[in-house]
């Protein structure tokens, strides 16, 4: 039963919240932070709900400003950052997620024609926005490698209903929780079509890292939990000691948010991601890439025989299987995906394979039998079929 006081006190935090800062104010611009035209990378900043392109990424104790600390960044030499900028005032009207996207494909229009690649970073309701823009304006994946979501309600807002009931703007109305005739769940189902397009297949071709909050932001209670967080990842998430808010305000370089997009950023940009999608399915590019030797490349598949992911009724194991791959001498283990098929009476996480410096390959699992049916009976032990696809590099 839901308690009535903390009812009554999330509404009067909220309600708080909109009397402090109802004035709205004007928005600044979407702009470049950081253009140079032979640079052809552009990391894109785009604020979540109740944000704005300043006040969002900003430091409140050592004023640093994101955009600002990835501009003189070595790391990202490669590439111009630009910062998208909308209204979303706290009580007013304002325009929805849908309204929001075609804007954002709009504004980005020479943004795109003048860069090969754009690297996300979204907050909160920015993640909803940029999904629907791919989606809505049909831009093709390759032209995307990766987006990094903090805190975006995939599967919707805990307060989100609450905050539509007293204020104007729709966007809370986009956000409220995943229900089957929900905003949320319309987006995602939107986005996950793309997969039969070959020329999109967003889910499979996109990096799609997730970072959630760890710390509630009013009356101590998450804006966006884990598993809304993480929905529609494409990675293992990333927890993030911070709230709703401070989360993508990192103090430095250092911060625990900066480290966290900027090891995307490169392992996005590595030989490995030219050629190995998400979730298992591995293409290889006809485009050039510089630096890379396509033709030295080999991608191959095994099936891991091995009785580790098999369990009975309530069992639940951690562990790591090694895996015996089909190279040669001369060839090295570069990249893996694992590919789960056919899962019966068992829950499989934590998946994933790793290349040691050697180039030998291991799986990390954990597995738990689990009960079907209206009793909870366990008609049989818990099975997975599970394949592993590779690639060798020629040394």
């Amino acid at each position: 039963m839901v308690n009535a006081r903390l009812l009554y006190r999330l509404a009067l935090a909220i309600a708080l919240s909109i009397h402090l800062s109802a004035i709205a104010q004007e928005p600044m611009a979407s702009a470049y932070i950081q253009r140079d035209p032979a640079r052809k990378d552009v990391v894109v900043f785009v604020h979540g709900v109740t944000g704005d392109a300043r006040e969002t990424w900003t430091n409140p104790v050592t004023n640093a400003y994101w955009p600002e600390l990835i501009r003189s960044d070595e790391h990202f030499a490669g590439a111009n950052v630009w910062v998208f900028s909308y209204a979303s005032p706290k009580l007013s009207n304002a325009q929805d997620v849908e309204e929001l996207a075609l804007k954002l494909g709009d504004a980005l229009s020479e943004v795109m024609r003048t860069h090969d690649k754009l690297y996300f970073l979204v907050h909160s309701m920015g993640g909803l926005i940029v999904r629907e823009m791919l989606v809505l304006k049909a831009v093709p994946s390759s032209k995307v490698p990766l987006i990094f979501f903090f805190g975006t309600p995939s599967a919707g807002a805990n307060l989100a209903g609450l905050a539509a009931a007293i204020s104007r703007n729709p966007q809370f109305e986009n956000l409220r929780p995943f229900a089957r005739h929900s905003d949320v769940a319309s987006f995602a189902r939107s986005w996950l079509a793309t997969s039969l397009d070959p020329s999109k297949r967003y889910p499979q071709k996109i990096w799609s890292y997730c970072a959630y909050e760890l710390e509630g932001l009013v009356a101590n209670m998450l804006i966006v939990p884990e598993l809304s967080a993480s929905h529609l990842c494409s990675t293992a998430p990333r927890a993030s000691l911070a709230n709703h808010s401070t989360m993508v305000k990192p103090k430095d370089r250092t911060s625990e948010p900066y480290e966290y997009f900027a090891s995307a950023y490169e392992e996005s940009r590595s030989p490995a991601a030219t050629i190995l999608s998400i979730r298992g399915a591995i293409t290889v590019h006809n485009q050039e890439s510089p630096g890379i030797d396509l033709a030295a490349l080999k991608v191959r598949f095994v099936t891991v025989d091995d009785k580790a992911f098999e369990v009975v009724c309530g069992e639940s194991r951690t562990g790591s299987v090694k895996v015996n791959l089909d190279t040669h001498p001369n060839e090295k283990v570069i990249a893996a995906a694992t590919v789960s098929e056919d899962i019966r009476g068992m829950r499989l996480s934590n998946f994933e394979p790793t290349v040691d410096a050697a180039g030998s390959l291991s799986i990390k699992y954990s597995v738990a039998g689990v009960k079907s049916g209206f009793f909870g009976r366990c008609p049989t032990n818990g099975q997975a079929k599970i394949g592993l696809q590779y690639v060798v590099k020629k040394q």
